[in-house]
């Protein structure tokens, strides 16, 4: 089986919409999520392989319903897809008009892998002004007894009590995977010990010095595998460049990437 976690960077490519406060236009945004989600589907070959994908565009920047508009159809026509957004449609306690960005979890169709419901999770937050904090941001599932937990980390402050939540379920090896964007480099900054605490319990799949996200060269996505689950592991990282035509002159014409991440994989034998 194959574990994936890719940050697609609101199919955006690498464009910085952080920092711009608008994404590209639409044209160059479909275009990379029918390469991301035809690499996605290359990658999804059996029930049992799952990925779990961040900064899936929710709202547009000016808050319209990008979801609903663009990606909701788009995706499920490809995958089985799973988000406690869509799960739990109508919760009070859901801000759902608040989210940029969306973890989400996709599988091939018909797979066993199944969200878990929101109230049956085991990382339990609390609410602010009402509405239940970081639901956007993680997403817990499984598969008979197998379990898996998908993260994008707050990089402010936000993410210490994230983290919190992490070493809690972590330390009581509650799921078989941990997997995501973990924000968080402890290669460049050794005195950051987030992730090593998780290697208690867990084993590290990709090396502290391997890079994960192309433009700050810096390693920020990881899986964790519960230790004693498996005996054999593969991993990939795939810094996905596609090259779809030549230059008049025959030379290959290397186009942008089409996230500011990679993707990461882990194969199970």
């Amino acid at each position: 089986m194959k574990v994936v976690t890719w940050n697609i960077n609101r199919f955006d490519g690498v464009w910085d919409w952080y920092k711009e406060k608008r994404d590209l236009p639409m044209p160059q945004r479909k275009e990379c999520a029918n390469k991301i989600t035809e690499k996605l589907s290359e990658l999804l070959t059996t029930m049992e392989d799952i990925a779990i994908l961040q900064e899936v565009p929710y709202r547009g920047a000016d808050w319209e319903d990008e979801w609903n508009e663009h990606w909701k159809s788009f995706l499920n026509e490809r995958f089985k897809v799973m988000l406690w957004f869509d799960n739990e449609p109508k919760r009070k306690d859901f801000n759902y008009s608040s989210s940029k960005n969306v973890t989400i979890a996709i599988t091939k169709k018909g797979s066993n892998w199944a969200i878990r419901s929101y109230e049956s999770r085991a990382v339990k937050f609390g609410k602010t002004n009402g509405y239940s904090d970081y639901v956007n941001r993680y997403i817990e599932l499984v598969n008979g007894n197998m379990s898996l937990l998908g993260f994008h980390l707050s990089s402010d402050k936000d993410g210490e009590e994230q983290w919190k939540q992490i070493h809690s379920v972590s330390d009581s090896s509650m799921f078989s995977f941990i997997v995501g964007d973990f924000n968080v480099n402890d290669f460049l900054y050794p005195l950051q010990d987030d992730l090593r605490r998780l290697e208690k319990n867990y084993d590290r799949m990709i090396d502290k010095d391997v890079i994960t996200q192309n433009q700050t060269l810096a390693s920020l996505d990881n899986i964790f595998v519960k230790k004693g689950f498996c005996s054999n592991t593969k991993i990939s990282i795939l810094d996905y460049c596609y090259i779809p035509k030549c230059d008049g002159f025959g030379d290959s014409v290397r186009k942008m990437r089409c996230s500011d991440h990679h993707a990461c994989i882990c194969e199970i034998y």
